[in-house]
């Protein structure tokens, strides 16, 4: 039977049909079933006839590719920019010594202290420990990091972790109880291992942030392993603490408050009985307000910030020697500015509200305002600007005269003060305890009778004797009592014969006695291990 004639086209057809032949042409129809769209009707780009409103493709080549004889340069791409994110103290950190706002005799004696640590002499045994002590932003730390590029040593910080209230099973956070071991450990690592990346260094501990020394268990492990480490063989790691100064009041708080044991000093965080010739205390000033401008200056030229004139005297008044507080406050100003380019008198209000600190009036100042004790119709000074008396003549005007007296109390008549007691109260940081003891070694020289400096010890003396028993613990009236005294005791106005604010001789009468009985407990100790030995050997 012959085939079917459809069956033999289809083999015609599939005879004649060759591989290297273009595909048939295929149709798309789209989904809503309006148009056809043939593939083979496609306009095909070429760089000769492309349409005006289309954008070439950027052939984009993996990094590294070259052309087809392998001679192409490589293909770099372009790496991101990371804004530095860090504040202006950081980001501008002195890298050198010129650039050091610190007196170069401070400078000289951490030099020297940590020469003799790495000197390996018989003296370097007693350099285990040094004290930094000091107000905040003075430099304590900076001239540390600064010696070390200089002197080529490496600083390892300890950094307190945060603890939990209780220890949690599902973190790594450590408990209390676990921070005075980790401290013990991290003083016992820090100069046992070495990086076999970099050569081998000499290192300092710094220890700036401090666990919790005021809670008594945490402070007692702490002296136990900062004693033992510092009482170890001289191939200890040297230890350096950085304890900043707190301005804190004495007044209506309890003595067991104000205690030595809840004030973060030298006395808490040193180990008690601990002899003297193993630690070293050196104590920085408030920066002077010449290094204080000059390092203000070199950072606002780092930073591309122009200083107009007037900008920069507030700011350092306000700082009072601390340079961290500078530098915030202009970062803080160049942050609010408009142009961003240049701070001038726009920003001075700004300025002012931010130097506006807790420690605006110094204890010199105070010292100053009470004892010169200026009052209304005072002449000038020879130096006073035509400012100055116009100032002054405006707050005299303000002033209102006191009622008369009777006549027998005419000898306490006085003309109205233009020291405002209460506004020194609420600007100084200053208590009445430290303050009556300074005006106790001051006073002498601003009387000029016998019986002004008898008057105004016997308000000093009143002043004592209805406190407690403690020097640091005074009543609540403490220091309206000493000012108002003062005030009217002291003669008005005060002659200006150079006289010179001291430091009392209370506080070396106490570090005396403080010292001398650490090297009696000392003794004590060392005889009664001497007396233990003895009993063992007899027996």
């Amino acid at each position: 039977m012959p085939p079917k004639a459809a069956n033999s086209s289809k083999a015609k057809h599939k005879s004649t049909l060759k591989l290297d032949s273009p595909p048939p042409t295929k149709k798309l129809r789209s989904s809503k079933g309006i148009g056809v769209l043939s593939l083979s009707t496609l306009p095909v780009l070429k760089p000769g006839n492309q349409p005006s409103n289309v954008r070439p493709l950027k052939v984009i080549e993996p990094v590294g590719a070259k052309d087809s004889k392998g001679k192409g340069k490589a293909v770099v791409e372009p790496k991101a920019v990371i804004p530095d994110g860090r504040l202006w103290v950081d980001k501008y950190e002195p890298e050198s010594l010129e650039q050091l706002a610190v007196h170069k005799r401070k400078v000289e004696d951490v030099r020297s202290w940590i020469s003799d640590a790495f000197s390996g002499k018989a003296s370097s045994k007693y350099r285990r420990l040094l004290v930094l002590t000091g107000p905040a932003g003075s430099a304590k730390t900076t001239t540390l990091r600064v010696l070390a590029r200089e002197m080529d040593f490496e600083i390892i910080e300890y950094k307190s972790p945060t603890p939990l209230s209780q220890p949690s099973v599902f973190t790594d956070e450590p408990s209390t109880s676990d921070i005075p071991d980790m401290f013990s450990n991290f003083l016992g690592r820090a100069g046992a291992y070495t990086s076999v990346f970099a050569p081998a260094r000499r290192k300092v501990v710094l220890v700036e942030d401090l666990p919790n020394v005021l809670h008594p268990a945490v402070r007692t492990r702490f002296h136990d392993a900062l004693r033992a480490h510092v009482e170890r063989a001289s191939d200890s790691t040297p230890v350096v603490l950085v304890i900043s100064d707190a301005g804190v009041r004495a007044e209506g708080e309890s003595s067991s408050s104000r205690s030595k044991e809840l004030v973060v000093d030298v006395r808490t965080v040193v180990p008690p009985g601990l002899p003297a010739h193993l630690f070293t205390e050196i104590r920085f000033n408030p920066i002077a307000d010449t290094l204080l401008t000059s390092a203000i200056k070199n950072v606002m030229t780092r930073a591309g910030v122009r200083l107009s004139a007037g900008v920069l005297q507030p700011v350092v008044e306000g700082a009072n020697g601390d340079i961290r507080s500078a530098i915030m406050t202009l970062e803080f100003t160049f942050a609010r500015s408009a142009t961003r380019k240049q701070l001038g008198k726009n920003n001075s209000g700004t300025i002012v509200s931010s130097t506006q600190r807790e420690n605006a009036l110094v204890l010199f100042h105070l010292m100053g305002k009470i004892m010169y004790n200026k009052r209304k119709g005072d002449p000038h000074a020879k130096s006073a600007s035509s400012k100055d008396v116009a100032r002054d003549r405006a707050f005299d005007q303000r002033l209102k005269d006191p009622p008369p007296l009777p006549s027998w109390l005419s000898a306490e008549s006085r003309r109205p003060s233009r020291v405002d007691v209460e506004m020194l109260y609420a600007s100084t940081p200053i208590d009445a305890s430290l303050f009556g003891l300074y005006i106790h070694q001051n006073y002498t020289q601003y009387c000029t009778t016998v019986e002004q400096c008898d008057s105004l010890i016997d308000i000093l003396s009143w002043t004592d004797s209805n406190g407690s028993e403690n020097w640091y613990d005074a009543n609540p009236h403490a220091f309206h009592v000493q000012a108002l005294g003062a005030l009217h005791s002291l003669p008005t106005p005060v002659p200006r014969q150079g006289q010179r604010v001291y430091k009392p001789g209370f506080f070396d009468a106490l570090r005396g006695e403080q010292s001398a009985r650490d090297a009696l407990e000392y003794s004590s100790r060392q005889l009664s291990s001497v007396s233990i030995s003895s009993s063992f050997c007899i027996s």
